[in-house]
């Protein structure tokens, strides 16, 4: 599955199964780090398998964007984000 930076998906395995998700980073072919704002934010990303996640065809530009200096104001903007892409029809 070719993921990249900014692309929503959803976790299909683990405690966060159901879950959407931003990609935060691609590590390498297997892995990458995700943040939803909420549980996951962008001071600890998760790291999760490639293969646990479904891949949604919605790419935001917000990660691109991040200021490193005001991320609870940047976690509150991934989770309004996540939100406005599943709303989209």
């Amino acid at each position: 599955m070719n993921l990249e930076k900014g692309q929503l998906v959803k976790s299909i395995a683990g405690h966060d199964k159901g879950e959407y998700f931003l990609i935060y980073e691609v590590i390498d072919d297997d892995y990458v780090k995700i943040v939803n704002g909420k549980t996951r934010r962008l001071e600890k990303p998760k790291l999760k398998k490639i293969k646990h996640l479904k891949k949604l065809n919605k790419i935001s530009d917000i990660i691109e964007t991040i200021d490193q200096r005001d991320l609870q104001s940047q976690n509150k903007k991934i989770t309004r984000q996540i939100s406005d892409l599943l709303d989209v029809k």
